[in-house]
């Protein structure tokens, strides 16, 4: 348990125990893995990895400075900020789901990335806030957008399946983002779940598909691919639509742009 002061990885730490970080640092240019994680404060320099549950908690600062935490393990997280800098690193392991279990953000100060390889759910949120990662989220596994918004304000690119549920979203602003492949779906048939591009250039490149509405409502959307979608595509205000791909859509709602 770190609570305060600095533990120093030099070397390489291989741990059947947990570790808890409550304030303090945990650096060093070494790495270290332990059983399970607590992290309600505190600042990671080091490379940690939890191979079991991590719990990521409290009103507690925490910061990632220039630290590389790999999960894996299944992770909750409760919404608190986390204050990521320098070239921060989570990797959310193939097989392991990282839920943010309320509206919150991970900051980034620096060059963050957070690199989703499993499944990355957001279960919950409430109406006029979000959970924001300004980090560059780049994800080869699943995202499910279960309810809230979901802001991806960092940038990045997404390969895998896209689940949106009712009167939820999905939405990218700030940075330019890529969707190569996967669908786009409303978590239930029929739904309401939205993928919203607010600004910046959004590029859907390979096959793409899906049933949940595109809303285009600002920046620019941009298939040089083949995106087959059965949803519909609502383009407004200073939004653009463009490149030399195709894009097959059940309907469209042109009232700008």
């Amino acid at each position: 348990k770190v609570s305060g002061g600095t533990a120093n990885i030099g070397g390489t730490h291989t741990g059947t125990g947990k570790l808890t970080l409550a304030s303090g640092t945990v650096g060093g240019t070494g790495s270290a893995s332990f059983s399970a994680l607590d992290f309600t404060g505190g600042t990671v320099s080091a490379k940690v990895t939890s191979n079991g549950t991590t719990t990521i908690s409290g009103a507690g600062d925490k910061s990632l400075a220039g630290g590389e935490l790999t999960l894996g393990g299944n992770t909750s997280w409760d919404g608190s900020a986390i204050n990521a800098s320098g070239g921060a690193k989570i990797t959310n392991q193939s097989g392991k789901t990282f839920t943010a279990a309320a509206d919150g953000l991970i900051a980034n100060a620096g060059t963050a990335s957070f690199k989703n390889d499993g499944i990355f759910t957001k279960s919950a949120g409430n109406a006029g806030s979000a959970t924001d990662i300004q980090a560059k989220f780049d994800s080869s596994g699943a995202i499910n957008a279960n309810a809230g918004t979901l802001k991806l304000s960092g940038g990045g690119t997404s390969s895998g399946n896209v689940s949106i549920g009712n009167g939820a979203k999905l939405q990218i602003a700030n940075a330019d983002y890529g969707f190569s492949g996967g669908a786009i779906s409303n978590a239930t048939a029929g739904g309401t779940g939205k993928l919203e591009l607010q600004s910046n250039t959004t590029t859907f490149s390979g096959a793409t598909s899906g049933d949940a509405e595109i809303a285009v409502t600002g920046g620019g959307a941009i298939f040089s691919g083949t995106h087959t979608g059965t949803g519909k595509l609502t383009l407004s205000g200073t939004g653009t639509v463009g490149g030399a791909g195709t894009a097959t859509v059940g309907s469209l709602d042109w009232s700008g742009g």
